[in-house]
C-alpha cells in the first residue's frame, strides 16, 4: 500500500498542475498599470492649474497696458486709410458696373471682346445704345428705370477701365465719343421729366480727377480747412 505525501509543496511546484492562462494575466497587468500612469498625470496636471490659480483663484491672463490699448495714429495715417477705403469702395463700383455693360454687348450685340478691344467709333455707339435702352433690375420707387447719377457713375467706371487698359481715347471729353454723351444728356433730360431726379441741389458724384484737384489744392486731407473746422467741433 503507497502512503500519500501530506507534506507542504515548495514554491515551485505549489501551482504546478494549476491550469494558468499566463497570456490574459499578463495583459490585466499592463492594462492595470497603464490606469495608474493615467492617475498620475491626471492628479499632477491638477496641481500644476492648482498652481497657475495661485492666490487669485483665477488662471492668470494678458492684459494690454492702457497706454498699449490705442494705437498711435497720425494724420497721415488717416488720410492713407480713408484713401484705402475710397479705392477699395471705386475698385467695387467699377466692376459692378463693367459688368452691367459686358451683360448688355454680349445679350444684345453678341459681343464678346473686351472693351479695350473694341474701337472707339464702334464702343462710342454701344454706349448710345445702352444708355437709352439700360434699366435696373429690379424694380425700386415703381420704376425700373436708373436715376440720371446712376448712368453717369457707370459712364465713369467703363472710363476709369478703359484709362487702366491705356484706351487710346477717353469716353469723357473725346470727340469720338461725343454722341454717346449727347445720348447721356438727352436721357438725363427724359428721366427729369419722369420726375426721377427731382432731387435739390443734387450734384453728380465726384470723379477721379475731381478728387485729385481736391488733394492738389489742399481741399481733403489732413490739410483742408474744412476738416480743421470739423475737427474744433468734435
Amino acid at each position: 500500500m503507497q502512503l500519500l505525501d501530506f507534506s507542504k509543496p515548495n514554491s515551485s511546484t505549489r501551482y504546478k498542475y494549476l491550469p494558468v492562462n499566463v497570456h490574459k494575466i499578463q495583459k490585466q497587468s499592463a492594462k492595470m498599470k497603464k490606469q495608474k500612469g493615467k492617475c498620475k498625470r491626471k492628479n499632477k496636471k491638477t496641481k500644476t492649474d492648482s498652481d497657475q490659480t495661485g492666490s487669485f483663484g483665477t488662471t492668470s491672463l494678458a492684459k494690454a497696458s492702457e497706454s498699449d490699448r490705442f494705437r498711435d495714429v497720425t494724420d497721415a495715417d488717416i488720410d492713407s486709410f480713408l484713401q484705402e477705403q475710397l479705392n477699395k469702395n471705386t475698385s467695387k463700383k467699377t466692376k459692378s458696373d463693367l459688368k452691367i455693360f459686358q451683360l448688355f454687348l454680349k445679350s444684345k450685340h453678341d459681343e464678346k471682346r473686351n472693351i479695350e478691344q473694341i474701337p472707339p467709333q464702334q464702343l462710342d455707339r454701344y454706349l448710345s445704345f445702352f444708355f437709352l435702352s439700360a434699366t435696373k433690375e429690379k424694380q425700386t420707387n415703381g420704376t425700373f428705370e436708373y436715376e440720371p447719377s446712376s448712368l453717369k457713375s457707370i459712364q465713369q467706371s467703363i472710363s476709369r477701365h478703359l484709362k487702366d487698359n491705356e484706351y487710346e481715347c477717353n469716353i469723357i471729353i473725346d470727340d469720338e465719343f461725343h454722341k454717346s454723351r449727347q445720348t447721356l444728356s438727352a436721357k438725363f433730360k427724359n428721366l427729369k421729366s419722369l420726375g426721377l431726379c427731382n432731387k435739390p441741389n443734387a450734384a453728380d458724384p465726384l470723379t477721379d480727377d475731381d478728387l485729385n484737384k481736391f488733394y492738389m489744392k489742399k481741399l481733403w486731407g489732413s490739410n483742408s480747412p474744412s476738416l480743421s473746422y470739423k475737427r474744433s467741433i468734435y
